[in-house]
């Protein structure tokens, strides 16, 4: 039996760092953000480092002016895993009815920066699903998933 050189143990130990790395490798809990704008109730959506949880993130957004973000259970070093976005400003600029902006996650720590992109834009359709076409007001309340829609039909990420 032939023993491994020095390069294939060399191959392998690089092989098994690598995997290890990204395996460990912070994550948000979505990469892309769909906010419905209305001018009297904010929308909002929690971001979240996953995979692993944890770390101390500041967070902050590209256009403030379009998505507000307030980082969540902020430790005494002013950081934070999780944060609120908000959708603040009014799409239906000069040619586009939807704004952007980006929102990064930094961890000084690890040297890690995250990002997440936020659209905000006016709903163009809601949709209602229910189990049944008839609803008793006294039997067990049945399940209604309400859905909304931008103009070109990409789902909103949340309504609330």
């Amino acid at each position: 039996v032939k023993e491994p050189s020095g390069t294939m143990i060399l191959l392998r130990f690089l092989l098994i760092f690598a995997f290890l790395q990204t395996s460990i490798a912070y994550r948000l809990n979505v990469p892309r953000v769909l906010l419905p704008y209305h001018p009297n109730v904010p929308v909002s959506f929690v971001l979240e480092v996953t995979h692993p949880t944890g770390g101390c993130f500041a967070w902050r957004s590209t256009r403030p002016d379009i998505v507000s973000i307030k980082g969540l259970d902020v430790t005494n070093a002013g950081c934070s895993d999780k944060a609120e976005i908000r959708s603040v400003a009014k799409p239906g600029g000069i040619g586009s009815s939807e704004l952007s902006a980006v929102i990064f996650a930094e961890d000084k720590g690890s040297g890690t920066t995250l990002s997440c992109g936020v659209t905000v834009d006016e709903i163009a359709a809601i949709s209602i699903e229910t189990t049944t076409k008839v609803l008793f007001v006294d039997a067990a309340p049945a399940r209604i998933t309400v859905g909304a829609f931008n103009r070109e039909g990409d789902r909103f990420s949340t309504l609330s």
